[in-house]
């Protein structure tokens, strides 16, 4: 019975994990896409970005993980610097923990804003390294858009 209990928690433990996860782009009023590159590059702004998987976390807070290497995390590195990609580091970190302001919504404005520097900026550059830059007023400029696959018919 023990055995069948732990099979049933680490069952019930996945389920959970696969349905709080859901993969996303993230874009600018331009239809610009947030890019992630390699670990310790600066999120870019292009035409066809990373998805995104944005995972619920207590208080409100999410991580917004890599979908092709869940093991990479967008991290704030202080005011004023770019947003980058690191390995996610456990136990969770500030630096890795977001906000959804006005809430999180699929389809809405809103402001994306670090747990660890909420009142602080970020820059994120575009192809041509100009920058759009994320003000501590909470501005909401960012859309998640979620992805819809779609079924290709046999030929």
């Amino acid at each position: 019975i023990k055995m069948k209990f732990n099979l049933f928690l680490l069952l019930l433990a996945t389920l959970l994990a696969v349905a709080s996860s859901e993969t996303f782009q993230i874009l600018n009023s331009a239809g610009e896409q947030w890019e992630a590159n390699k670990p310790g590059d600066p999120i870019t702004l292009v035409e066809f970005g990373t998805l995104w998987r944005i995972v619920v976390q207590p208080g409100s807070n999410y991580e917004i993980l890599v979908d092709a290497d869940p093991s990479l995390a967008l991290t704030y590195n202080g005011p004023g610097k770019k947003i980058t990609i690191e390995k996610l580091k456990t136990p969770l970190d500030g630096s890795q923990l977001w906000k959804f302001i006005p809430k999180f919504a699929i389809g809405q404005v809103l402001a994306i804003r670090s747990v660890k520097g909420p009142g602080s900026q970020y820059a994120i550059p575009t192809k041509d390294n100009k920058f759009v830059q994320a003000g501590p007023d909470s501005k909401t400029q960012w859309t998640l858009h979620n992805l819809v696959m779609a079924r290709v018919p046999n030929s």
